[in-house]
């Protein structure tokens, strides 16, 4: 173990001597929490986030088999966004003002107590925004509800955390990021390029095991531990132990994100300044708004259009576009419409931002832009 701050080592104390699952996990993530992120601590913190993975799978198992109700939302429109935050920052006032939800609003705390649901329509496109009910901390513990609406997030396509200038902001999103950390949500972060080819014997065989950080063995041990046996994996660029976990461990997910700073009319100029050091620290797309006055609602609707990265493609026979991730290429239209496009493909013509000149003629790979119109044959 290298040598930690002596606030470090009382958190390992607490842990060792925790009797439930339940105790370990919460003073794990406070001794992980504590290390400093540094090169002689790589491999500690790595070793530690594989060991808290294990007792959260395990803990999870259990209350699957213990039952329960759970919570789900059924993914409708172009995408899924989550409103996430603590309590009466004004999420479900958004909610009512953008889509057409019902949501119950109050001036306390805890007014919503399951999701809320409303359709945001941009660009004549539906994209499904859901008002999570507040969390609070120890929520990736299962506290307050928190893991059956953490469920919902981890399936959701973009997180905003939204904020409130009259609720200690920054303190807010720090213990939002540290929830989502713990269950093993990664915001705005690289995934790990590593590939699992699973085999029917022969252990565990490292491919680019040069690329490794750590020692070897301690990735077999990692892939061991994940209930990966037989495996060919491949490492395809530089990863430390900490990512390596991340990249084997399936309840791992990689979510956009932005934050929402609301209540902007309280104080204008502590809100710019918070909104530079959000983006600035926390890779965090961020946008000041005030539900109150309906200030910058009209921003907020265009950034998340631009955080689901998805676009419009249309054909020569239908006015309703494709909605499509961006990127997408012509094949990829082609599939959407119908599968015979896919087998019979010659050329595609297409009209639009993509293209040199009207009507051009394209082959398969050529990536399509938001608003383009195709013609395939």
């Amino acid at each position: 173990m290298p040598n930690l701050p002596s606030r470090t080592m009382e958190a390992y104390k607490k842990y060792e001597s925790a009797k439930t699952d339940q105790e370990r996990i919460r003073y794990l993530e406070e001794y992980l929490s504590s290390i400093p992120k540094h090169k002689g601590t790589e491999r500690e913190r790595g070793v530690l986030k594989r060991r808290l993975a294990l007792l959260r799978e395990g803990l999870e198992k259990r209350a699957e088999r213990g039952g329960g109700r759970e919570v789900s939302v059924k993914k409708q429109g172009a995408a899924q966004v989550v409103l996430a935050g603590f309590p009466n920052a004004g999420k479900s006032s958004l909610l009512r003002v953008i889509t057409n939800a019902e949501a119950r609003v109050a001036d306390y705390a805890f007014t919503t107590v399951e999701p809320n649901v409303g359709m945001l329509e941009v660009k004549g496109v539906g994209i499904q925004i859901v008002d999570l009910p507040g969390l609070i901390s120890g929520a990736a513990r299962g506290k307050g509800m928190g893991r059956r609406f953490l469920s919902i997030i981890r399936n959701a396509d973009v997180i905003a955390f939204f904020l409130s200038m009259d609720d200690k902001p920054l303190e807010r999103l720090n213990k939002l990021m540290h929830e989502f950390e713990m269950a093993g949500i990664r915001i705005n972060k690289r995934r790990p390029d590593v590939k699992v080819y699973k085999r029917g014997s022969g252990g565990v065989n490292i491919l680019g095991f040069h690329l490794l950080t750590f020692d070897k063995n301690e990735a077999v041990r990692t892939c061991r531990d994940f209930g990966i046996i037989n495996a060919d994996i491949r490492i395809n660029h530089r990863i430390s132990l900490e990512e390596f976990v991340d990249a084997v461990d399936k309840r791992v997910v990689w979510k956009r994100g932005f934050a929402v700073i609301n209540k902007l009319d309280l104080d204008p100029e502590g809100a710019k300044r918070l909104k530079k050091r959000i983006e600035g620290e926390y890779n965090l797309p961020t946008i000041t708004i005030s539900v109150k006055d309906g200030t910058n609602l009209e921003g907020i609707k265009d950034l998340i259009w631009k955080i689901c990265g998805v676009m419009r493609i249309y054909t020569t026979a239908d006015e309703e576009p494709l909605v499509l991730p961006v990127g997408s290429r012509v094949i990829d239209a082609a599939r959407r419409i119908h599968s015979e496009l896919v087998r019979g493909f010659r050329f595609a013509k297409v009209w639009g931002k993509s293209v040199k000149y009207p009507g051009q003629r394209v082959g398969k790979e050529h990536v399509l832009q938001d608003g383009d119109r195709i013609e395939i044959n």
